[in-house]
């Protein structure tokens, strides 16, 4: 079977505590340390146990539990479909990112008594989260979905127009992995009219959209990113 890629979000917390960067802070150092990350959404009431994996019985009343939830069950659906052996990559709210792979798959990982993981419901253990030191050799698509105001819990990178991200995921970890290896070469998007956007990060695209107006509209003034750093 062949392994997936994963862009994962490590903020499990519910609208009260979002703005809480401290518990923010907290809590992804925890997921670091000890090699895990998982999904929100979870709930005392539940009769699932935590350790249990992912069964059509446990799939029903976790999500029929307080109604369903559009976000909850997509996020759930990803989850449901990680196997060890995947590869996943998150950035935390200090902007570091960090690269591991699966040992296993998801299970619920909600305990009420242990610091952090009542935040959680499903998670997945990994081998050990790897820091991207360096973060010019991730792709610049991946670096702009992170700096988006709008992210989704959990991204599946595997479909046909993303393999080059999902090679290159697997090269970086591999060069994290073994640091002295000499095949690590870094992948470079062919740069056509159709990938061209692909190719720019999100700074770089505010610059071409402020030209384009410039163009375009010049009685309008935009800021771009290179004008505020």
């Amino acid at each position: 079977m062949q392994e997936n890629c994963w862009m994962v979000q490590l903020k499990p917390l519910d609208k009260d505590d979002r703005n809480n960067s401290k518990l923010l802070e907290d809590l992804q150092k925890q997921c670091i340390g000890e090699n895990y990350f998982g999904m929100g959404w979870p709930s005392a009431e539940l009769t699932i146990q935590s350790g249990e994996k992912i069964t059509p019985e446990n799939e029903q009343i976790y999500l029929n539990c307080n109604g369903r939830n559009k976000g909850r069950t997509a996020a759930f659906n990803c989850y449901k479909d990680m196997r060890a052996g995947d590869l996943v990559i998150t950035r935390l709210a200090n902007g570091k990112y960090y690269i591991a792979m699966l040992t296993t798959p998801a299970e619920y990982i909600y305990y009420s008594d242990k610091n952090y993981y009542d935040y959680f419901s499903w998670g997945c253990k990994v081998d050990c989260w790897k820091p991207v030191e360096d973060i010019q050799i991730l792709p610049a698509i991946i670096r702009g979905k992170y700096s988006s105001s709008y992210h989704n819990t959990v991204i599946r990178i595997n479909n046909e127009s993303e393999i080059y991200l999902k090679h290159a995921i697997k090269m970086i970890y591999e060069r994290l992995t073994d640091p002295d290896s000499s095949n690590f070469k870094r992948l470079q998007m062919k740069m056509d009219i159709s990938t061209f956007t692909k190719c720019l990060d999100y700074k770089e695209l505010e610059d071409l959209v402020y030209l384009y107006m410039l163009d375009k509209h010049p009685d309008y003034i935009l800021l771009p990113s290179t004008c505020k750093v």
